[in-house]
């Protein structure tokens, strides 16, 4: 075979290289790797995940965005308020979620996640007239989660919106900076081919870089100044001009949810971290002061992780002193351990939940709503 085509001109080759190109995409493709999720760069937002587009990643766990670029189905444009919120009108419960990678579910299946945990606990009671929008984006702080609550979230006028937050949203946001790529390599970013290459061989590579643009910190410093602040002391007194200016722009979508009688509530959930000691930059007194002012609610689930937790972190301290903040390195270790599968957390990421840490955030907003009459009984 190599004999004769040495004997061949470049177009034998060309279509030789093509044929494996080809054979090879329709192979990994066959196995599940397919058309990456990616980050492109966006005027308003900073950045925003690629839409229609769908991988999976190294663990098997399959991901997709839907037109919009959420991890989510399609949702039905909004529409005649007699219809059902399913066909995007009024009939029914629709709430509406905002937040950042916590939120997002990395690691876990899209049904796993607890916006659709939640979905199937309210249409369990209630009737399948319920929807559950996520709209959770990587890395996003409050001046994008703002908007997008005024791009799109609004439209569909939501009954409840709940915003994920946390000691740093308050921060400024930046902007991604990529540059203009053509047809071909945009063709090429969503093979199964590259997704293959991106988990094996440039799974640490540097992440596109991400740049200040035009934001309004607060205050006189510049924007990278306030980041850095918030960085290392977030609820210090150097940041209360950033606190003031989230605290607006909450109040501004809290104003708009009274135009059609919807409520707003705060969701604070731990990273892992958050449970061992008592951290300076924990935010859970913040956010209750911020609901307060604003006339939203706010929901603290550090008490519920810190007990989720309990278990395994007393396996961890009886094994020898193994380190209680698991990460990477740790996962063989935290395996062993007796209540290993109670883990809130991700054992080789701990800043985002496991199956069984979106079930408790699931079941505890799910009983928040119930007691705070924000859902029908």
């Amino acid at each position: 075979m190599l004999a004769w085509l040495r004997r061949r001109g470049p177009r034998t080759w060309a279509l030789v290289v093509f044929l494996a190109l080809a054979a090879a995409e329709l192979g990994l493709a066959s196995l599940g790797y397919g058309h990456r999720v990616p980050m492109v760069a966006d005027a308003r937002l900073g950045w925003r995940k690629l839409p229609n587009a769908s991988y999976v990643d190294a663990r098997g766990i399959a991901f997709r965005s839907n037109a919009l670029g959420y991890r989510d189905r399609d949702w039905a444009a909004p529409a005649a308020p007699e219809r059902s919120v399913l066909a995007g009108g009024r009939r029914g419960l629709r709430i509406a979620v905002l937040g950042d990678s916590l939120h997002y579910g990395p690691g876990v299946r899209e049904e796993d996640v607890w916006t659709r945990r939640l979905e199937t606990g309210l249409r369990h009671e209630l009737g399948d007239d319920v929807l559950v929008m996520d709209f959770a984006v990587v890395g996003y702080v409050l001046e994008q989660l703002e908007r997008v609550w005024q791009d799109q979230v609004r439209a569909w006028r939501p009954d409840v919106v709940v915003v994920g937050v946390n000691a740093w949203m308050a921060r400024p946001m930046r902007f991604l900076d990529a540059p203009e790529r053509g047809a071909f390599a945009r063709l090429w970013d969503r093979s199964a081919v590259h997704a293959w290459l991106d988990e094996q061989a440039l799974e640490d590579a540097p992440p596109e870089p991400l740049r200040w643009g035009p934001t309004a910190a607060g205050d006189a410093r510049d924007a990278d100044a306030v980041d850095l602040d918030m960085r290392r002391d977030p609820l210090g007194a150097q940041n209360d001009a950033a606190w003031r200016a989230a605290s607006e722009r909450l109040r501004g979508m809290r104003a708009d949810l009274d135009g059609w009688g919807g409520a707003l509530v705060l969701l604070s959930v731990p990273r892992q971290r958050h449970l061992l000691d008592d951290p300076p930059e924990w935010s859970g007194a913040r956010y209750d002061a911020i609901a307060a002012d604003v006339g939203a609610r706010h929901l603290d689930l550090r008490s519920d992780f810190a007990a989720g937790m309990a278990r395994l972190y007393a396996d961890a301290e009886a094994a020898g002193g193994a380190a209680l903040t698991f990460g990477r390195g740790a996962t063989l270790d935290g395996a062993r351990l007796a209540h290993a599968d109670e883990n809130l957390y991700l054992f080789s990421d701990p800043e985002h939940l496991s199956r069984a840490g979106h079930e408790i955030v699931a079941r505890r907003v799910l009983a928040f709503l119930r007691a705070q009459a924000l859902v029908p009984r």
